[in-house]
């Protein structure tokens, strides 16, 4: 999408100047709803002012009384030691005092019981956060020298001054009776700007409770249509939402500047009556003027109520949607909006993706969501939805609008320093984000954005313009309000260096995060029985990405037996189908080139193709939003390309452990190092995009096979002996509900075994299941829906061990059965599984293996993007070898109270923890590769693992100590020792001042320890290509010592 070139922040200066204002003082109090009605009129309020005056008047005589007559009684004290006076005077004093403070008690209780309304008011007024924050700030200014600069050094930039003149008895009257629940009431004014008068009516504005429950108001003007004000009808005059005051302008200059649709705004100087009510932003509303002033041809689509967008279908029958407003449309129909959301409802995501296409303008769209994450803002979800369908291009388009970003909730931890906000309230922008393509989009605009138009140093300089053009009308506000806060110089210029320092974070956090791409490329025989039938050689290429960014191929280089004469035989296709094998269905890649060096040979093409990655829902336990828990957040994950290079003659033969990819960032533009690894036909199905079957036949003359007919397995079970022994024969078969295995059962699935199984349904075991899978043979569990995960492979109560080997799980899901919640794909309660060589891939639970109060071996199982964490032991106790778990959701191992041994494992890129130990947990971990997350290790609550010969390296935090659940665990300890700890952000971080001993280690920076080492680990380069980062090299310093993890283990 084309950007626009930038230009001047003065934008709208020809009909607004900035300027300030205040509005006259309103009620300090708020009587309840229910009493809102009796004490609403101008007279009873006055009458009960008086009242509670005449009381606290009589209440501060009574203290008088007493203060003399208390002052009095040391008198007479004195007097008695003098002339001896007589005890029952003194007695009669006494009595007379306690009836007085009796009194002056009961008074006041009366007063307080009388006006509790009223006094409950004047105290959250005198007594609140900010009062205090304010007489702090007073109390410290004398003690500290300030850093402010001089008024007379300020330059007074002119603002337009706005003034409004409304009759004073109204306006008192509507600030004296404004309630939350109150109507609005539009008053008769006037308007006077540039000695220019305008009629015109003034209400105050309804929203939150920031605009209008503070001492100044936020406030909307309205223009008869017959007399606009430069063609604006209604304008609103708002007070800045925090001390940082510039937040919305300067979101709107930024979207200006990528070419989006902004309203007009300035910044202005108010009065109302003469009185001063400071500096204020002011914009128009969308509506048909601002489309007609814009030059824009269409309709606009507001929410009607707060947080209410309708992102839902309601069904054919409804002829329209109650909660939305709609500007400058004839017949006022929610026709668009009904088909957007029609569109929102198809069950089948690539039906709703072709409707979305359709409707949106999915290139402003992108545009707009890059502005909101530039701003961090997203404020944007169901509130603030502004819909313009432009007729000229027949596409809906999205208006920025109250963004409210910067770190704008500065007083609440918001996740605003992340690629993906909180989009999932906005059901549009929740589908959006799974969609490849425009996620792409969105980050190559902006990438263009930060480095051509709004350049670090281009938002600094815009956040410094505005605050500039203001500063001297705040200096001079001694009443300056936020929201319903007033604050100080002080406060505005420390958070303008908060407000800079933030923009600098998220902008260099954004270009991080495009600059992550990865592209990871496997090899092998596409199916070697047709490759060896078949005179068309055909080799599988699989390609795959997962990372922020996509990769742009560029050159595959392949390596031949001979050289061959005719280049062109040689033809690169996309698996469109998945199935394998070479057909019609398959699309074929253009090639630009083709090179033969002699030398090797090798055969180079020159391809121009781009991989996504692909966009996975997961569970964001960060929010805490209303009664939901968490959110479920979209986030990139791996995604496979399966390409079939063929050779359609007979000749030299292509050698799959000479190929060479050359790629680069698809939003960048810099080169990617490929990861290779060799095929492994025991995950030959992992790397299909696609698992629908071609019924097309190949091009070779030769059909593709169709699956065989699918039958019940537990119908297919053959009895052997005369006990309940039983073995289930290699084939297809389908389980539509859940297979129930009681505890006098032992069932085998034989090797070549391939069970598909129903959404919902599980296997559920009581008694011993074995999977008896081969190399080249393995059992397969997976969904019979593409769409849908199938429940969950459940061991509950059973008394003897279950073996697992050679077994792919696909697609598996979570379980309720018998009342009881079974969270894992593989869920092992009150069990004992030996899972060896197992495979899982795209995991829809809570963990791919979970096991409560269980004994369960894990020994090279490979457990790739699960949609949250890998493995979970809570309470359990067993081991888990060598297995690789690569880009986890969350954690990739989790001890909750349990000691298993976790040695040899490769752990790559997991979203949250790499190991995860807590609540008393004392494992021992040994040899294990981690990095890319964000903790390499979390030891927390009590635990006391023992932590040898590990390499963490590339992680946010390497080693990290701290305190979960304060009111039950204390703080951790740990033995660590020969590790290598070398790239993180943060070595180790210790949160509870754990006392934990480290010895032998290398640590970048140096830490407190036994024999601590600085000097940089030598890497071997040459381990990236078998997919193992960090590998020592042979031979260097800390290999022959023994530090970190080893090669041996892989």
């Amino acid at each position: 999408m084309d950007i626009a070139p930038p230009r001047a922040v003065t934008r709208g200066a020809d009909r607004f100047n900035s300027g300030s204002a205040i509005f006259s003082n309103g009620p300090l109090i708020r009587n309840r709803k229910r009493k809102c009605d009796r004490r609403s009129s101008p007279d009873s309020i006055r009458h009960d002012r008086l009242r509670l005056e005449s009381g606290l008047k009589f209440a501060i005589f009574l203290y008088s009384v007493f203060f003399i007559l208390t002052t009095q009684r040391r008198i007479f004290i004195l007097e008695i030691h003098c002339t001896c006076m007589t005890g029952s005077y003194i007695m009669f004093q006494r009595k007379l005092i306690t009836l007085l403070i009796i009194l002056l008690i009961l008074q006041t209780f009366a007063i307080v019981y009388g006006y509790r309304q009223t006094l409950k008011g004047y105290v959250r007024q005198a007594v609140s956060k900010d009062t205090f924050k304010s007489a702090w700030t007073e109390i410290t200014r004398t003690f500290k020298k300030s850093e402010l600069p001089a008024l007379e050094t300020i330059e007074r930039v002119p603002l337009k001054k706005y003034s409004v003149t409304v009759a004073p008895s109204e306006w008192r009257r509507i600030n004296e009776t404004l309630t939350e629940t109150r109507d609005r009431e539009q008053i008769p004014s006037t308007l006077t700007v540039d000695d220019q008068t305008y009629e015109c009516t003034i209400r105050i504005s309804r929203g939150g409770a920031r605009h209008w429950k503070g001492r100044r108001k936020s406030v909307r003007l309205r223009f008869p249509d017959d007399k606009l004000f430069n063609g604006i009808r209604e304008l609103n005059l708002n007070l800045p939402e925090t001390h940082r005051v510039i937040i919305d302008p300067l979101s709107w200059e930024f979207a200006d500047r990528m070419g989006l649709i902004v309203p007009e705004w300035d910044f202005i100087r108010l009065e109302i009556n003469g009185r001063n009510e400071g500096v204020r932003i002011l914009y128009e509303d969308l509506d048909a003027h601002f489309l007609s002033r814009s030059g824009l041809t269409g309709y606009i689509f507001t929410e009607r109520a707060r947080h209410l967008f309708p992102f839902y279908y309601k069904g054919d029958e409804d002829d329209n949607y109650p909660e939305i407003n709609i500007h400058n449309k004839k017949d006022d129909s929610l026709e668009e909006v009904i088909w957007l959301n029609k569109a929102l409802s198809y069950s089948d995501f690539n039906e709703m993706e072709n409707h979305l296409r359709r409707l949106l303008d999915l290139d402003q769209v992108a545009a707009w969501q890059a502005n909101a994450l530039i701003c961090g803002s997203g404020h944007q979800n169901l509130h603030n939805i502004q819909i313009f369908y432009n007729s000229a291009i027949q596409r809906m388009q999205m208006i920025p609008w109250d963004l409210a970003g910067f770190d704008h909730w500065d007083h609440k931890p918001r996740k605003t320093i992340e690629m993906e906000l909180d989009w999932c309230n906005n059901r549009l922008l929740f589908q959006l984000n799974k969609i490849p393509e425009f996620v792409e989009t969105r980050n190559q605009i902006l990438w263009k954005t930060l480095q051509e138009v709004l350049p670090l140093e281009t938002q600094l300089e815009l956040a410094r313009e505005m605050a500039h053009r203001i500063r001297y009308y705040l200096y001079t506000d001694d009443l300056k309000q936020a929201s319903t806060r007033v604050f100080s110089n002080e406060d505005f210029e420390n958070m303008q260096k908060v407000m800079h320092e933030w923009i600098q974070k998220r902008t260099e956090y954004i270009l991080k995060e495009l600059e992550k791409a990865d592209l990871r490329v496997s090899t092998g025989p596409a199916d070697p029985a047709t490759f060896r039938a078949s005179s068309h050689k055909t080799l599988m290429l699989s390609m795959g990405t997962g990372l922020q960014s996509g990769a742009h191929l560029e050159k595959i280089r392949i390596s031949l037996s001979e050289s061959p004469k005719n280049l062109n035989r040689f033809r690169l296709y996309l698996d469109t189908n998945g199935n394998g094998v070479w057909d019609a269905a398959d699309e074929e890649v253009p090639v630009e080139r083709r090179i033969i060096n002699q030398k090797g040979p090798t055969l180079e093409l020159s391809v121009d193709y781009t991989l996504l990655p692909g966009r996975q829902v997961i569970r964001d336990e960060f929010f805490d939003y209303w009664d939901k828990g968490y959110y479920h957040q979209v986030q990139p994950h791996h995604r496979y390309y399966q390409f079939l290079l063929v050779d359609h003659e007979t000749g030299s033969e292509i050698l799959q452990e000479g190929i060479e990819v050359e790629a680069c960032n698809s939003v960048t533009g810099k080169p990617i190092r490929p990861e290779y690894f060799i095929r492994d036909s025991q995950y030959q199905s992992f790397w299909i995009v696609k698992s629908a079957q071609s019924t097309h036949s190949t091009k070779s003359g030769t059909p593709a096979q169709t699956p065989k007919q699918k039958t019940d397995p537990r119908r297919a079970l053959e009895q052997i002996g005369s006990g309940d022994i039983y073995i289930l024969p290699a084939g297809d078969y389908h389980l539509t509900e859940t297979w129930r295995i009681p505890s006098n059962s032992v069932v085998t699935l034989s090797a070549g075994t391939r069970l598909r199984i129903a959404p919902d349904a599980s296997i559920y075991v009581r008694g011993i299941l074995h999977m008896s899978g081969t190399r080249e043979k393995p059992v397969v569990l997976e969904s019979s829906h593409p769409q849908k995960p199938w429940g969950s492979l459940i061991y509950h109560q059973t008394k003897a061990f279950s073996r697992l080997t050679h077994v792919i799980v696909r697609n598996a899901g979570m379980a309720r059965i018998d009342k009881q919640d079974f969270t894992g794909a593989v869920s092992v309660y009150d069990g004992s599984i030996f899972a060896m060589n197992t495979h899982f891939e795209r995991v829809r639970a809570d963990a791919a293996i979970k096991t409560i109060r269980s004994n369960t071996r894990l020994i090279r199982c490979r457990i790739l993007a699960p949609e949250s964490d890998a493995i979970v032991y809570d309470s359990s106790e067993g081991e888990i070898t060598h297995c690789q778990i690569q880009q986890s959701g969350h954690t990739a191992i989790a001890c909750v109270n349990s000691n298993p041994k976790i040695s040899g494992n490769l752990i790559d890129h997991p979203r949250n923890k790499g190991i995860y130990i807590s609540e008393r947990s004392s494992p021992v971990v040994e040899q294990n590769f981690i990095y890319g997350g964000q903790y390499g290790i979390a030891v927390r609550d009590d635990s006391n693992p023992l932590i040898r010969y590990n390499t963490i390296c590339d992680n946010q935090r390497g080693l990290s100590f701290g305190i979960e659940k304060s009111n039950d665990f204390g703080c951790p300890t740990a033995r660590v020792s020969r590790c290598i700890l070398w790239g993180n952000e943060v070595e180790i971080e210790n949160l509870c001042e754990a006392s934990f001993i480290l010895s032998r280690s290398v640590v970048r920076g140096g830490a407190e320890g036994d024999r601590i080492l600085t000097e940089p680990p030598e890497f071997d380069e040459a381990s990236h290509k078998s997919g193992l980062k960090y590998l020592l090299k042979s031979g260097s310093e800390y290999a022959i010592k023994g530090y970190g993890a080893y090669r041996g283990i892989w």
